[in-house]
């Protein structure tokens, strides 16, 4: 028997800042194409949700 399997893709982007506004901004950017996101010192740490966490939200 052959089980199912699925296939999981994630984008991770680290993207830099400079200023608090412009941190600001991006996090905004990000949240609401429904992105993790942390800041890290001078970077945002942004990564597509996994289905799993997709699929859980809709529930």
């Amino acid at each position: 028997m052959k089980k199912a399997v699925r296939e999981r893709r994630m984008v991770v982007e680290l993207i830099p800042f400079k200023t608090f506004q412009e941190k600001i901004k991006i996090v905004s950017e990000e949240l609401n194409k429904d992105r993790h996101v942390e800041v890290w010192d001078n970077y945002i740490y942004s990564v597509t949700k996994s289905k799993n966490d997709q699929e859980n939200k809709m529930q």
